[in-house]
């Protein structure tokens, strides 16, 4: 193998490499976006739950002010 084709074929299989690489960190990053995402999603939906629980409390509170 000549000079040459050696160093086409070293190049040819960095490029691969570094594609897969891309690929690869594109993935990942896709993946950490989304589990964040979904922790967000349920740290909002927990706070809504709470803050809905306060507003029932409260609405309770002024419903028995209201009746006696």
């Amino acid at each position: 193998m000549s000079v040459c084709l050696l160093v086409q074929h070293c190049r040819v299989e960095a490029e691969r490499q570094r594609a897969e690489l891309q690929q690869q960190h594109e993935a990942e990053q896709k993946a950490t976006v989304d589990q964040l995402t979904s922790l967000k999603d349920a740290e909002l939906a927990a706070l809504k739950q709470g803050w809905q629980h306060k507003v029932n409390e409260l609405l309770q509170e002024v419903y028995l002010l209201h009746c006696c």
